[in-house]
């Protein structure tokens, strides 16, 4: 459970980030992503443990983040891993 709390919170991170980026509010974005404004304070506090897949993906379209699927990668990246993911 720990770990998975630990992507919550990095989630909950990137979401606040992008929202301050775009200069929203917690209210404003709760509105645009048909969540309540508890919902996001909640998520950004790391208050919530599992805030359900469809709220994410609300929260995430509305400050134009989105959930890649990739293949899971249990070593270490090498140079060229990186040098791949910063080319996306």
């Amino acid at each position: 459970m720990l770990h998975i709390m630990t992507d919550i919170i990095e989630i909950a991170e990137q979401i606040r980030a992008a929202r301050k980026q775009r200069k929203m509010t917690q209210a404003q974005l709760a509105d645009r992503a048909r969540v309540s404004r508890r919902s996001i304070i909640e998520l950004e506090a790391g208050r919530n443990p599992d805030p359900g897949f469809i709220s994410i993906m609300r929260i995430l379209m509305a400050v134009g983040l989105d959930l890649r699927i990739t293949q899971a990668n249990s070593r270490r990246p090498t140079y060229e891993d990186l040098l791949a993911e910063q080319e996306r």
